[in-house]
């Protein structure tokens, strides 16, 4: 839903931009940095939700396991 309104702005935006790092440089630098930011958030969600109030802590799965978990079956696939 989001491209159908956003994507059109940004395509005339970029346009009519006259940056001397081109017409749509700018744009890919800020929407990767965007991205990268929303992407941190994403992955401190549960801490944020904690800070933020959330006292289920059941739920909440801490990164270094899940980062041990992750390692140990990326290096069985690499068996």
């Amino acid at each position: 839903m989001m491209c159908r309104k956003v994507l059109p702005c940004v395509r005339i935006w970029s346009d009519k931009c006259s940056s001397k790092y081109g017409r749509r440089r700018p744009f890919i630098l800020a929407g990767s940095l965007m991205i990268s930011v929303a992407v941190t958030i994403i992955g401190f969600s549960a801490d944020i939700g904690y800070l933020l109030g959330d006292a289920d802590e059941d739920h909440r799965v801490r990164r270094w396991e899940m980062a041990q978990k992750l390692s140990r079956s990326f290096d069985k696939l690499q068996e």
